[in-house]
């Protein structure tokens, strides 16, 4: 919509000032030399038959249809530089586009390709959400932020060794994708639109381990943030009984405390 709308403001434009302008100077200065000159200096003097001279009078004519024909010109050629913005542009942003399906693409493969302790592809997540879980609910009995129950010293009993060598490339691709998103220079809505697609693929397991990797240690300064603003964790169910969920900032995606959606 945002670039049908700039289309159809050239095209008015062009029109505007190749055909509108133009015509209504040309047009004022005819009814102007047809009526308004010939009573301000008459054709004939009163005392002589001779006609006025009245030469000069078509060149200033002339000159009026000239500058007619030259802002035209001007408009004609403003028009075509505009269009050239315009395809520079649409070709800049189809490229971003492209580029993100492709690093979609990759990110997924990971995905398929993965293998932990008997399970493959999706079922991978499936098992490592169920021993972060385990690790979580057996190492978390205080309060949120006390002693061991930090959420860093929590995740990082879960997240080394092969789990760490594992989920450390899916985690830094999926951050690349949103941050390549969110630095190009498409609009908000449409960085919003491709953000939209890749949190689709979340599964719950991969939203679990979303929501520690982005307050641990590897994620909170840079992943967290994109995951607030761009509502990443938006599909998770685990918000109601998570007791580290106000280390997140839900009011920069609208959302209340617990997690509930506030428009």
């Amino acid at each position: 919509m945002r670039k049908a709308s700039g289309a159809t403001g050239n095209g008015a434009a062009f029109v505007l000032w190749v055909v509108v302008v133009p015509m209504a100077l040309m047009a004022a200065s005819a009814y102007f030399w047809t009526a308004a000159f010939p009573k301000a200096i008459p054709l004939r003097s009163g005392a002589t038959p001779e006609s006025v001279d009245v030469g000069q009078k078509f060149e200033v004519l002339g000159a009026v249809f000239t500058l007619g024909g030259y802002v035209a010109l001007l408009a004609t050629l403003w028009y075509q530089r505009q269009q050239l913005v315009d395809q520079r542009q649409r070709a800049a942003e189809d490229q971003v586009r492209s580029e993100f399906f492709q690093l979609l693409e990759a990110w997924q493969e990971i995905i398929h390709n993965a293998g932990y302790r008997g399970e493959t592809g999706r079922a991978t997540f499936v098992k490592l959400s169920e021993q972060l879980a385990s690790v979580v609910e057996m190492k978390s009995g205080g309060e949120a932020g006390s002693g061991e129950c930090k959420p860093d010293p929590l995740f990082e009993l879960f997240y080394k060794g092969d789990v760490k060598a594992l989920l450390g490339n899916y985690f830094r691709l999926f951050y690349h994708i949103i941050r390549y998103v969110d630095q190009s220079d498409l609009s908000q809505k449409d960085k919003d639109g491709l953000v939209r697609i890749a949190r689709a693929y979340l599964s719950e397991p991969e939203l679990h381990l979303l929501f520690w990797n982005a307050i641990s240690q590897h994620g909170i300064e840079k992943t967290k943030p994109l995951v607030e603003k761009y509502d990443l964790l938006q599909n998770y169910g685990g918000f109601d009984d998570q007791q580290f969920k106000e280390l997140y900032d839900f009011r920069a995606a609208n959302r209340g405390a617990k997690g509930e959606c506030l428009n």
